[in-house]
């Protein structure tokens, strides 16, 4: 296993003892405090290189978190620049986050669940009493120390109501009418504008948790954040009478009460929220949280970047969710980050570009992207910005506006950061499994032909999709595909032939594209040179770890997922779905990144879950189709390893739940 360079070098004053966590932009890491007698702190670094979203939001986290100084919040205590990096000193909390004990637990007796409330109340006190409103309260951000003491952490989304007079103006993260924040516990309000919500929306927040923590699951779920703005917006939270029928009236009424639409109709401070629920505690006797000390916890599930604030998790990956959220927030600023990479491409290329540009009409269509570029940094991540930019390279690429040049210019991996690179030709992130000898299979595969069994993978370096290929980008490809007049592989010249088995299923657009056959996969693979990965390359790539060189049965390690431990990948286990009109639970599947722990060593998001993916197999001569991954159907912890296998015929109508992967060789940078 490499070690990281960083370890025992010393920024800040914190000289390096461990890695804790990356993600989108940051890094965390353990380290001893010169400044506090060597006592051990969490050190957060970005690249002075980030994108400027990026760095007004560290800066923000610095300066709210340096003002908070009490026990019920994590302390940032001291920030600067050192070298190549931005840094935050800030307390080190080892335990857990409530997100992980109600992960496991589900839902709790009602006396603890009202002691959270009380306690997580008191923290949002203390946080309004300075001016402070959090915006993104959810249990990822409530941390648990071992005693069970509540730290409430991650301040990159909060805002000052009044900023301090030390800083009279602050650089605002969102724009008027934009909203921010984890959409599975975001107030109305916040949907509808994040930049004036006040302490309302934090306590609306509260409310969902300590729904959760009774009820055992969120009082909403939808498979798309449009979905759950309108449930938050319009429909009625369930009745608690019936999910947790022993709490005590009181306690209902008032988790009702934080979750009314309007701001005005909930309590009018958080200070008398804790009251309230440390009145209620007192009448019941609360058994200890279910916490996991450090020698309990599986290693492979023990996650360190969730005991502190920090952007380790911008990277669903739930969203958040990621949770949801978390992958929202971290596509959100993803994005912005590949405009910015895609368009230091071509403007370090202009001289040349611009002697291919044939006419007046080019040349004013190229002066409109760079106009495009050069807002990029001011427009904070605006939507309507991004999707302007997307259109003038569709005009670009697909109109013949520039030269094939040009478009061998989109169809070149460029590198975003570690192993993960970008393909502007078909907005694809693609990960990077470098060339090796890799020790794969199962044991039960000597026997048993539903696993691969034990072998050596001798492997060329490559690139695979970090994701299944989603609606959207299918979508995409179908309009390209059809303006081109190609001939599809098995000789239809049309893919429409059919509406995909797995129609409905996946309503998300960047839910992943199911339902279609092997066939249909393969040409998307042709039509952007690429290919489907051979069954090999998706084991390793799906279960190989880099940093213990060995593989992995699970993405999280060797749990095995059932009833108990059902959010660790999008299987039946998990219930994600939504309920029709007539009341009926229909499973879906989700959007990339919405389950946090399904994700492989090298950065592949639902390898275990969520759909199962077509390899290589035998096409295009007839013959059984590799398929290689647990779905949203399946129920059994064995077919969800990753060393699992199925086949199917081609010839035979595809499954719903099957969609599929591209591969390109690649040999590194």
């Amino acid at each position: 296993m490499s070690a990281d360079p960083l370890v025992g070098r010393t920024i800040g004053a914190v000289r390096i003892v461990s890695k804790l966590g990356a993600g989108g932009m940051a890094s965390v890491y353990l380290g001893e405090d010169a400044e506090a007698k060597g006592a051990l702190r969490a050190l957060k670094l970005l690249s002075v290189a980030a994108p400027e979203p990026y760095k007004v939001r560290f800066e923000r986290e610095a300066r709210i978190g340096a003002g908070l100084d009490h026990p019920l919040l994590v302390r940032v205590h001291r920030h600067g620049v050192s070298g190549d990096f931005l840094y935050l000193v800030m307390d080190y909390v080892e335990g857990e986050d409530l997100a992980s004990v109600l992960a496991r637990a589900g839902a709790l007796d009602w006396p603890l669940a009202a002691a959270l409330g009380r306690d997580v109340a008191a923290a949002l006190a203390a946080l309004h009493e300075r001016q402070v409103v959090h915006r993104d309260l959810k249990p990822q951000n409530v941390l648990l120390d071992a005693r069970g003491a509540v730290r409430l952490a991650d301040f990159g989304l909060s805002r000052w109501r009044r900023a301090p007079a030390a800083i009279p103006t602050e650089v605002s993260l969102t724009a008027t009418g934009e909203a921010m924040g984890t959409p599975l516990y975001m107030a109305p309000e916040q949907f509808e504008d994040a930049k004036t919500v006040g302490p309302a929306a934090d306590l609306y927040s509260l409310g969902v948790i300590v729904f959760e923590a009774l009820a055992g699951r969120p009082p909403f779920s939808a498979s798309t954040p449009l979905k759950l703005s309108i449930l938050h917006r319009e429909v009625a939270p369930p009745s608690l009478e019936a999910m947790a029928g022993s709490a005590p009236p009181e306690l209902r009424r008032l988790v009702e009460a934080l979750l009314a639409k309007d701001p005005t109709d909930r309590p009018t401070s958080a200070e008398e929220v804790a009251a309230a629920f440390a009145a209620l505690a007192e009448r019941g006797e609360a058994a200890p949280l279910p916490l996991e000390t450090p020698c309990q916890r599986a290693p492979s599930l023990w996650d360190p970047r969730r005991a502190h604030p920090s952007e380790a998790e911008t990277l669903p990956p739930p969203s958040a969710a990621p949770d949801p959220p978390s992958a929202l927030r971290f596509a959100a600023g993803m994005a912005a980050l590949f405009l910015f990479t895609l368009g230091s491409v071509l403007l370090a290329q202009q001289p040349r570009v611009r002697a291919l540009l044939a006419s007046p009409e080019e040349v004013a269509r190229y002066e409109a992207l760079r106009a495009a570029l050069d807002r990029i940094a001011d427009a904070d991540q605006r939507a309507e910005l991004q999707a302007a930019f997307a259109a003038y390279l569709r005009d670009f690429g697909e109109k013949g506006w520039l030269r094939d040049e040009v478009q061998r210019l989109r169809r070149r991996p460029r590198r975003v950061r570690a192993n993960l690179y970008y393909v502007p030709l078909d907005d694809a992130l693609m990960v990077y499994v470098p060339a090796g000898d890799y020790a794969i299979g199962d044991l039960a595969g000597k026997d048993d032909p539903r696993f691969s069994p034990p072998h050596r993978a001798r492997l060329q370096g490559f690139l695979i999709d970090r994701t299944e290929v989603s609606n959207a980008r299918y979508e995409t490809f179908l309009a390209r595909w059809r303006a081109a007049g190609a001939q599809h592989a098995c000789g239809r010249t049309d893919l429409d032939h059919d509406p995909p088995a797995g129609d409905g299923l996946s309503p998300a657009p960047d839910g992943p594209r199911v339902g279609l056959s092997p066939w249909d996969a393969l040409e998307y693979a042709r039509f952007y040179g690429r290919r489907l990965p051979s069954e090999d390359e998706w084991e390793v790539a799906a279960a190989w770890d880099p940093q213990d060189a060995r593989a992995r049965l699970y993405p999280w390690g060797e749990r095995e997922p059932s009833e108990d431990e059902r959010f660790l990948a999008n299987l039946r286990f998990a219930g994600f779905g939504e309920v029709d009109e007539g009341g009926v639970f229909r499973p879906l599947c989700a959007p990339s990144g919405t389950f946090e722990l399904d994700r492989s060593g090298f950065g592949l998001l639902d390898v275990a879950g969520n759909a199962g993916e077509w390899c290589a197999g035998a096409l295009p001569l007839p013959g059984k189709q590799p398929i290689r991954g647990g779905d949203l159907f399946t129920g059994d912890a064995l077919a969800a390893r990753l060393t699992h296998r199925r086949e199917h015929d081609p010839q035979s109508p595809p499954p719903e739940s099957v969609g599929f992967r591209t591969v390109l060789p690649f040999a590194g940078e």
